[in-house]
């Protein structure tokens, strides 16, 4: 399972930093555009169709991470396929993210692991969204399509369930920001800041605001004036962010009890 969950995150920011087939389509023959309200996400779709086949795909928008990367994947699974299979593929893709049952789709290949979003009921509609944009674009619907409403996540919310729906974004937001403190070094050990246990506190306001309680290895640290901004500028590129306010706490001081087992064990340490 931790394998799966790394190679899910890889997946994710991968095709989030570096997006396949992200440009206009000047030849586009079918165009749409998507909006997800929960998460602010915008996508547009083009495709060139010419004999029910989808010879060229693309997008273009703003959106989470999970949200673009879906979008990159989908235009490299559908480049080529004739409309039909397209269909296929699509109905395939929403019964993967929507289905209790964790059920084989050969026919998804690489987008099978896209899964793992499932974990996360409230990040589903990020990851359908360039899916029914898709759609739409297929019939040349000129209206933007909107995820509100659609059964992706749930209907009819009750407070329940809108507060479980709130837990788990808060939850995957929280992951996204330690994959990022983990790309973090500390200047002095070449440990991430997070696994190094210098961050103590990550809070997450209802407005997607963090403030991040952190540390470092001494008080005298040169870069104790400007590793805090630095960790800031980093933090705010994880989607969904609305602000981040780094404090540098001193207590308790850090020791080296801190480090996780397996940061102990590359050092020698265990």
């Amino acid at each position: 399972m931790s394998d799966l969950r790394e190679l899910y995150q890889e997946v994710i920011f991968d095709h989030y930093r570096k997006p396949r087939n992200y440009r206009a389509l000047d030849c586009a023959s079918h165009k749409a555009e998507g909006h997800n309200p929960l998460c602010g996400d915008r996508v547009t779709v083009y495709l060139a169709i010419a004999n029910d086949v989808i010879e060229d795909v693309s997008f273009e928008g703003d959106g989470c991470a999970i949200s673009t990367a879906s979008a990159s994947l989908m235009t490299e699974a559908l480049k080529g396929r004739k409309i039909d299979e397209a269909q296929h593929v699509f109905a395939d893709f929403h019964h993967m993210l929507t289905d209790a049952e964790n059920v084989e789709h050969p026919s998804l290949g690489k987008l099978d692991v896209l899964a793992g979003v499932r974990e996360f009921p409230a990040r589903v509609k990020c990851a359908t969204l360039a899916w029914h944009t898709l759609q739409a674009a297929l019939k040349n619907q000129q209206k933007t399509v909107a995820t509100e409403g659609k059964m992706d996540v749930m209907m009819s919310l009750d407070s329940q369930t809108d507060a479980e729906a709130l837990l788990e974004s808060e939850e995957q937001l929280r992951e996204d920001l330690i994959t990022m403190l983990r790309t973090i070094y500390d200047p002095e050990i070449h440990v991430n800041i997070y696994d190094l246990g210098l961050i103590y506190k990550i809070d997450i306001d209802q407005q997607r605001n963090v403030t991040i309680d952190m540390t470092l290895t001494a008080p005298a640290c040169p870069v104790a004036g400007t590793f805090p901004s630095i960790v800031e500028e980093q933090l705010t590129q994880v989607p969904g962010v609305n602000d981040v306010h780094v404090e540098l706490v001193w207590e308790p001081p850090w020791s080296m009890d801190m480090l996780t087992d397996e940061v102990k064990l590359e050092l020698g340490l265990l």
